[in-house]
């Protein structure tokens, strides 16, 4: 989904009705000129060239120079921008144009929004809330950040809310709803928050992934499971690769009993998530490597050994000596009689990282 509007230095504009406003001023922008903005504001400081832009704002039909000499003028004068000590719009010599205005500084906030919601803390989680607001403060529509905002809030109440000093969080929905935490006043009030987030950031964007799994998310912890399901269909219709919307439905379908649907929707996810990983290695990461070793652990707990050892040579694969998967895949060969296999295993992992606990039983 294009992004609808841009703030750049007091200024926002929005693409839906055309408008340009800052304090109370409001100034109507013609559509090519608007597309202009948008095409430079969606990369600051790259320099587009002639021929890009005209492909871009006016897709790929023969027009002159003096088009697009005008479009550049009137977007200048948009913006009273100087050409002689230009805020907004610089002209590359040569090469073509470039936003030169500190928009940027919305993407990067999100960014680091998203990076902190991402490590699953709790003071990363509260940190991603603040910044989500400060969005949200620039612009009130931003999908993005009113998407990340309710996430931020339906974590808070799954894992952190109501839990003593010392106490271990919770680790998923289903925790929080065994525990009754998610039925208390405080829950229904942040819970009743997200979902007006992820209501306004589907109303602004009704296909966005990202949206519809936030609001699917809160509808979840609402145990409104079948209003859920139907978000994550919907997004998952419009990215079947929504790593995040498929981790999501596992989580149901175990919640609902659905075991072996829960696995396929798990492996789904692991596969998605290898195909993204130089595209989002900060969000996928962390989950990565634990959701390799769920599904092995899984296949373990069912009895199918050489389904378990696959996953967690798999998990190795991309995340040498990770402990959880080093000592399932060592569990795995000492239930097949490779006693000294699991040791070997272990006592690489403990010479190269340090001790560990759950190693101990296949050193001593």
């Amino acid at each position: 989904m294009a992004k609808e509007t841009l703030n750049l230095h007091g200024w926002r504009a929005d693409r839906r009705s055309g408008r340009l406003e800052r304090d109370g001023e409001s100034r109507g922008l013609e559509p090519k000129v608007m597309e202009l903005l948008f095409l430079l504001g969606g990369e600051p400081g790259r320099v587009f060239s002639r021929a890009e832009i005209v492909a871009a704002v006016w897709a790929g039909a023969h027009v002159n120079e003096d088009a697009l000499a005008r479009c550049i003028f009137k977007l200048r004068r948009a913006l009273d921008d100087d050409t002689r000590a230009p805020r907004f719009i610089e002209t590359i010599p040569k090469r073509g144009y470039r936003l030169i205005a500190d928009c940027a500084d919305d993407r990067g906030l999100l960014r680091r929004a998203e990076e902190f919601y991402f490590q699953f803390t709790r003071a990363d989680n509260e940190a991603a809330i603040v910044l989500y607001e400060q969005a949200l403060t620039r612009d009130p529509d931003d999908v993005a950040a009113l998407s990340g905002l309710a996430n931020g809030l339906v974590q808070r109440a799954v894992r952190w809310l109501d839990v003593a000093e010392g106490e271990a969080p919770r680790s998923n929905l289903g925790q929080a709803l065994r525990s009754g935490v998610l039925a208390t006043p405080k829950a229904h009030a942040l819970l009743a928050e997200a979902q007006r987030h992820g209501e306004r950031a589907v109303a602004r964007a009704p296909d966005d992934p990202a949206a519809l799994k936030a609001l699917g998310l809160a509808m979840a912890a609402m145990h409104r499971f079948d209003d859920a399901r139907r978000l994550y269909g919907r997004a998952l219709a419009a990215d079947c690769q929504a790593w995040g919307v498929l981790i999501n439905l596992a989580d149901l379908d175990g919640l609902e009993g659905r075991d072996a649907d829960a696995l396929l929707k798990l492996e789904r996810a692991y596969c998605a998530m290898e195909a993204l990983y130089e595209a989002q290695a900060v969000t996928i990461r962390p989950w990565h490597a634990a959701l390799g070793t769920l599904i092995a652990d899984r296949y373990r707990a069912a009895g199918d050994g050489a389904q378990a050892e696959g996953w967690y040579r798999r998990v190795l694969a991309r995340a040498p000596l990770h402990e959880e998967a080093t000592v399932g895949l060592a569990t795995v060969l000492a239930d097949r009689g490779d006693a000294e296999a699991a040791r070997a295993l272990c006592r690489d992992l403990v010479a190269r990282v340090g001790s560990s606990a759950a190693c101990a039983r296949f050193l001593g």
